[in-house]
């Protein structure tokens, strides 16, 4: 099997190395790639992307055996940009991580793999949750390709979202007057490094909160 893993991120790149050291019987000598023009060059290869954020194009999916990313939340939910922050802004916890069939439209092809991975706690421990749930869906796939069962997504069920900017991380002094310490909590943590942090703003600068801790009563 000709596999090419292209991804960039440090939490997909950590995944790739776990995988390939578990898979090295069955995978030959694989490649990771990191840029679209890395993968606009690559042909004929079973491509498994994780953290990968640009939309890939038909030209490389039709040239190549099938391209299978992870999407981190239980598709159709939460399909298209900034997935775990928009989760984590709606108070989910316990989630799935999704490898699916990339198609030429957006998130939108059929299911292989499905794990389960938890948002609870920093940004550091999400990653690590995301990178074993990414560990397991990649050697799972390997191990049974091309034997998968392909589950097609209920589209009418999805609603895609946008992929948050560095001006959605600013917080107006009354949305801290108007959500509870929770929902604060999550809307601090999910732009938590390496994504820009929430921050508040008046005439004399900004105040930004790069770290948040949460403590319940009792």
């Amino acid at each position: 099997m000709n596999v090419v893993f292209a991804g960039y991120r440090k939490w997909a790149l950590d995944a790739f190395v776990q995988v390939i050291s578990r898979t090295k019987n069955q995978i030959g000598t694989p490649r990771i790639v990191s840029t679209p023009e890395e993968l606009n060059r690559i042909e004929g290869s079973v491509i498994l992307g994780a953290g990968w954020s640009w939309i890939l194009p038909e030209s490389v999916i039709e040239k190549n055996e099938v391209i299978a990313l992870i999407h981190p939340s239980d598709l159709p939910e939460y399909a298209g940009g900034s997935p775990i922050q928009h989760q984590i802004i709606d108070g989910i916890v316990d989630t799935k991580a999704s490898l699916f069939k990339v198609t030429k439209d957006l998130d939108a092809g059929p299911i292989f793999l499905k794990e389960e991975m938890s948002l609870a706690g920093n940004m550091n421990q999400i990653f690590k949750s995301l990178t074993d749930a990414s560990v397991l869906l990649m050697t799972k796939f390997i191990s049974s390709y091309p034997d998968l069962d392909e589950a097609p997504q209920v589209l009418s069920e999805r609603v895609v979202k946008k992929r948050l900017q560095p001006k959605d991380s600013k917080i107006e002094r009354k949305e801290f007057e108007r959500h509870d310490t929770k929902k604060l909590y999550n809307l601090i943590r999910c732009r938590e490094e390496p994504y820009p942090n929430v921050y508040i703003e008046d005439e004399k600068g900004r105040l930004y909160f790069s770290k948040v801790r949460f403590e319940p009563h009792e």
